[in-house]
């Protein structure tokens, strides 16, 4: 599953901030596919003010989260959409975005 936040602060209801997690530190933070920001703290809509790339908080690529690493990080509330794996299709696009690879323990690689 990819899940939301909710929509972007940018691109307000036309996209959605999707909970991410940067390979290697385990950081969970938000990316829009549609406008390519990020943000550590869940995007509010027509607050800006932050303009950050993925690249900035996870230097080593970034994933998908799932629902575990969401409440580990504190976020579950934070969730307000739930959509299929195959919906991450747009993160593709993004330098150091790693595809889910939902095996027990697996860590997508790094680089």
């Amino acid at each position: 599953m990819v899940y939301s936040a909710g929509p972007c602060s940018v691109c307000g209801w036309m996209g959605d901030a999707l909970i991410v997690r940067a390979v290697g530190s385990g950081l969970v933070f938000f990316v829009c596919p549609g406008c390519g920001l990020a943000w550590t703290e869940p995007p509010e809509v027509g607050v800006v003010e932050t303009i950050d790339e993925p690249e900035q908080f996870a230097p080593h690529g970034f994933t998908v989260a799932t629902r575990a690493e969401i409440a580990a990080a504190g976020w579950s509330h934070r969730v307000e959409r739930e959509y299929p794996d195959e919906d991450a299709v747009p993160l593709a696009d993004f330098a150091g975005f790693r595809p889910a690879d939902r095996s027990a323990g697996a860590e997508p690689p790094a680089g």
